[in-house]
């Protein structure tokens, strides 16, 4: 009497279970790089058009109630557009809006000196409302970064127009 004994797994069906598994990591690894550049590209969307419609309101409100401010606060930037007094009992307080959802990091650029938001600092832009060209513009340029990939927001001052350039 010949007993076969056939437990366990062949070499091929090991073989073929490991390089499935391979590919499904690869996948994995390459969509989540993906999804985080992505963000950076949607932070960066994101901005161009909060500047977008602060100078939009700016045309139509004027100076102070198109006025954009800015904030970063434990690492997530937030923004306002309206007059920011925080000394005035007058103005009610803002309600800031968060910008991403994400964690994206982002320089600014000013004369070629790159800095980063500091925590609690309000960076205020205001538009002339009968040109639509920046009165006040602290910084020139912002880039969105997540260690991967950057995206550059371009400020022009004698527009007011803004564009993302990467």
């Amino acid at each position: 009497m010949n007993i076969k004994n056939d437990k366990g797994f062949s070499y091929v069906e090991l073989i073929l279970v490991l390089a499935i598994m391979a590919l499904m990591v690869a996948m994995i690894g390459l969509s989540y790089g993906l999804v985080t550049r992505n963000n950076v590209s949607k932070a960066a969307a994101k901005m161009e058009s909060v500047f977008n419609t602060a100078r939009i309101t700016s045309l139509s409100k004027g100076s102070e109630a198109g006025a954009l401010n800015l904030m970063q606060e434990n690492g997530t930037v937030y923004y306002y557009i309206g007059k920011y007094a925080p000394d005035d009992v007058t103005v009610p307080a803002p309600e800031w809006n968060k910008l991403t959802q994400y964690p994206v990091y982002i320089t600014t650029v000013r004369n070629t000196t790159h800095s980063d938001l500091s925590d609690g600092v309000v960076v205020t832009y205001k538009y002339n409302p009968s040109s639509g060209n920046f009165k006040e513009c602290p910084y020139e340029e912002f880039i969105f970064s997540n260690g991967k990939k950057d995206s550059i927001l371009q400020l022009y001052k004698s527009t007011g127009k803004c564009k993302v350039i990467q």
